[in-house]
């Protein structure tokens, strides 16, 4: 996966020791193109809010996350 591919989650991983789920965004590119660059940013890291907020984050580790109030 990278910030080009939208609607999903790069890389999950996990904290044994102290509890966490990791949301790992894999950025290729070079900011060459700054805007271009930021607009893509901001619409990869919408995808992971969403994937917390709507509570696939604590579906998907349900021992691990605490759903948002």
């Amino acid at each position: 996966m990278a910030i080009t591919e939208t609607n999903s989650i790069d890389l999950i991983g996990t904290d044994k020791r102290k509890g966490l789920v990791i949301l790992t965004i894999s950025d290729h590119l070079d900011w060459e193109d700054y805007e271009i660059h930021c607009h893509q940013l901001q619409c990869k890291l919408n995808d992971y809010r969403q994937f917390i907020e709507s509570g696939q984050l604590y579906e998907t580790y349900p021992s691990k996350a605490s759903p948002l109030h």
